[in-house]
Parts: structure tokens; C-alpha cells; sequence
């Protein structure tokens, strides 16, 4: 599980947001993880499109068009929810929350890999450093405390944090799948066992 440097190392040196200093140089393998995330993600991403043009009735480029052209991920997710919320019925409404729920915190890992400042410490060869730029004003603070305060923000990130994010998102992909084909009345739910599945992966109660 990720966290702040000052919980790992508090002594730990600090390499982050000087140019020449390329982390994904100096610590390859673990970036390329990290890029992983990333594409996992985007598959994710791709997977909730499918979904939203499948409770539109299906293949509609009109209806992917609109959906691209929002930037935000909150605007995304309020167009899906007020389809869900005339073409779906409870139970299905109650899959869909959940799944909405396990891509926040997966999109959260993502964004943080994608938005954040990258650095690495000498002291910590198994990891990569992560910190909010909203932080990066103490990088030129010159305050005698900037290390101990670094240390406070800077959120450490290993091999296993990658690992389970690209886990999470491969996951995610496959709960969109199966509510996907739920929505399609593919053969493979002519019992509810997908429906039932997807209730046991989502920690839901079948009803």
C-alpha cells in the first residue's frame, strides 16, 4: 500500500521536479509498471463507452460522439446515470453504482500516476515517489524544514502498488463486461448467472 515518505524512510533523500533528473531513467522497471496502469485504465475507460452506447440500444456514433466530447469524468458519469436511470431497472441501477464505485478509487490511482510530479530517492531503489504539484511550492520554498516537509507529501510507490492497480483495473474491465452482457441478454445469463456473479464479485446482495 502506498504511503508517505516520512512512514517508509523519513531520512530518505529526495530527487523530484529538477528536469535532468529523469525518474523513469532510474528506475525503468518500475515505470514501465506504472505506464501500465495507465493503459489498463484507458481499457476500463473504453469498456464504460461500450456500456453507455449498449444501454443506448447498441452501436450508435452519435451517442459515442457525445460521450468523447466530455472532458471530465464526472460529466461522463452523469450522462450514464440518467440513461441507467430510464432504461435500467433496480437491480440493474445497483450493479452499476457498485461498479462506480470500484473505477473511482481505480481512476484515482490512475490519475495520480498521470498528474502528479514523479521523483525517486537514492535510499529507496525499489520504489518511485509520487507528489500532488499543488505541492510543489516547497521544492522552492528555501525554508530550512523543506526535506521533513517533502517527506510529509511525497507518497511512496512500489512494485506491488503497480501490480495491484493494473489488478484493479483488469478487474474493473471484466465487471463492465459482465453487466454489458447482462444488459444484452447474452445466453451465457439465461439463468442469472452472470447477474449472480457480478453480485458476488461487487459484494452485493442478490436480491
Amino acid at each position: 500500500m502506498p504511503n508517505p515518505l516520512n512512514r517508509v524512510s523519513p531520512n530518505a533523500g529526495v530527487i523530484l521536479g529538477n528536469i535532468p533528473d529523469d525518474t523513469i531513467a532510474a528506475r525503468p522497471q518500475l515505470a514501465l509498471k506504472a505506464l501500465q496502469v495507465i493503459s489498463s485504465w484507458s481499457h476500463a475507460d473504453k469498456f464504460m463507452l461500450d456500456l453507455y452506447v449498449t444501454m443506448l440500444g447498441g452501436c450508435n456514433e452519435t451517442a459515442t460522439i457525445a460521450y468523447l466530447s466530455l472532458e471530465s469524468r464526472a460529466a461522463k458519469i452523469t450522462m450514464i446515470n440518467a440513461v441507467a436511470k430510464h432504461v435500467l431497472d433496480d437491480k440493474h441501477i445497483r450493479l452499476l453504482n457498485a461498479i462506480h464505485k470500484s473505477a473511482k478509487s481505480a481512476a484515482g490511482t490512475r490519475d495520480r500516476i498521470a498528474h502528479w510530479l514523479w521523483g525517486y530517492s537514492p535510499q529507496l531503489p525499489d520504489a518511485i515517489l509520487l507528489m500532488d504539484p499543488r505541492h510543489a511550492v516547497l521544492l522552492d520554498s528555501g525554508q530550512s524544514d523543506v526535506i521533513d516537509r517533502l517527506s510529509k507529501v511525497c507518497i511512496v510507490y512500489r512494485g506491488q502498488d503497480f501490480t495491484k492497480a493494473i489488478q484493479d483495473n483488469h478487474e474493473l474491465c471484466g465487471h463492465i463486461r459482465r453487466l454489458r452482457l447482462i444488459l444484452r441478454q447474452d445466453p451465457r445469463n439465461a439463468n442469472e448467472e452472470l447477474y449472480r456473479e457480478l453480485c458476488l464479485r461487487l459484494h452485493i446482495e442478490d436480491t
